[in-house]
């Protein structure tokens, strides 16, 4: 019994728990999870509430300014663009306080904390406008000319801006490693769909992916935009994964191999195809494309622990990739187009499984230890 109570001592003090923490136990389907529990679990409302009516207030003061009796939902001057400005300094606020707060990050070493602070509240601010700007952009479709009185007009913008800034504050305080990842899909997915949804040459896709960058394209902004926050959060996700990961010259390899993919990644968004920038996007991408073709051969030697399972779809994945390369290039059967978007669902598929399997790996560190339970009534 003493060594289980040793066990169990050492158990708690690996997972960095101290005397003065309040331990949360539940019990589910046959299992036991302790936790540290937070004195205050929720997010500061009163923050939230404060932010609401100091944004609230500024924007009476400009609404009253203006001579108009009914302000426009979307558009210059209207809802959308004062909520624009207003909603995502309001909202980048409440996201900052409360990623302070966090627990999952503050446990981290705080040189690596703080050397992603920047990064990651950069992305955030970017994803906050561009979604603000997307929302307003499919709400011009539905309310298009839609405009409401003053009072009406207050009353909305509260309503949306209290709505954003409470849900920045629940993403700051809940932000956790594994919701970056999935960040990182969504950011790259839906900010290409929605460049592809609002663009208003409906036969851009006649041209091929890097068109929708491109000053020809009204939502040049948006596409371009997209590749440099994936990249932001790409950065920021490899430096806090490899913090739990031994460092082995291999590991060290794959680290600075992913570190030039989002590089690259990056530099796609700022050096758009434009006649000007051509020749830079050339090489970026092609660079790019080799970085990812290297990491699926090397593989096996960087992860020397690599799974069966994971290796033949690294295969698979440089096969297709090599398939895809013969049919456009030599074969000229498929369009510029159909190779860049299946090239890039094929690539960006297989290094979102690659993070699983580093998730998979940086686990493997967790200590276990074996109790004996007796005298259980």
């Amino acid at each position: 019994m003493k060594n289980d109570t040793q066990y169990l001592q050492a158990a708690l003090k690996a997972a960095g728990f101290t005397g003065q923490d309040i331990l949360e136990l539940t019990v589910n389907q046959g299992s036991i999870t302790i936790k540290r529990k937070e004195l205050n679990q929720q997010v500061d409302l009163t923050l939230t509430l404060w932010l609401t009516f100091t944004t609230s207030v500024l924007f009476t003061i400009l609404l009253w300014k203006q001579q108009y009796s009914q302000i426009s939902l979307t558009g210059p001057n209207s809802i959308a663009s004062y909520l624009l400005i207003l909603g995502t300094i309001s909202g980048l606020i409440a996201f900052t306080y409360e990623f302070c707060q966090n627990v999952a990050f503050k446990t981290q070493k705080k040189i690596i904390f703080w050397r992603n602070f920047p990064s990651i509240i950069l992305s955030f601010t970017a994803i906050l406008a561009t979604s603000i700007a997307g929302f307003f952009e499919i709400i011009k479709l539905l309310f298009s000319g839609a405009s409401f009185d003053k009072i009406t007009t207050l009353v909305i913008f509260m309503s949306l801006n209290l709505a954003l800034n409470y849900l920045m504050a629940v993403i700051g305080y809940r932000l956790t490693i594994p919701f970056l990842r999935s960040l990182f899909t969504v950011v790259i997915i839906g900010g290409v769909v929605l460049a592809m949804a609002t663009n208003q040459n409906l036969h851009w896709w006649q041209y091929n992916l890097s068109y929708l960058g491109t000053n020809q394209s009204n939502s040049w902004w948006q596409f371009n935009l997209t590749l440099i926050l994936a990249a932001g959060i790409f950065l920021a996700l490899i430096d806090f994964i490899f913090v739990f990961l031994p460092k082995t010259q291999q590991l060290i390899y794959l680290r600075i191999i992913l570190s030039l993919i989002a590089l690259n990644l990056a530099g796609i968004g700022l050096f758009p195809n434009n006649p000007n920038l051509h020749f830079w996007h050339v090489q970026v991408a092609n660079f790019l494309v080799i970085m990812i073709i290297i990491l699926i051969v090397l593989i096996k030697w960087l992860l020397p622990n690599i799974s069966s399972r994971f290796l033949h779809l690294s295969v698979l994945s440089g096969v297709g990739l090599i398939g895809l390369e013969i049919l456009f290039q030599f074969i000229g059967y498929l369009s510029l187009t159909v190779f860049e978007i299946s090239a890039f669902s094929l690539a960006f598929a297989w290094l979102v499984l690659l993070f699983d399997h580093l998730f998979i790996l940086a686990n493997r560190g967790t200590i276990s230890y074996e109790l004996t339970l007796k005298q259980l009534q």
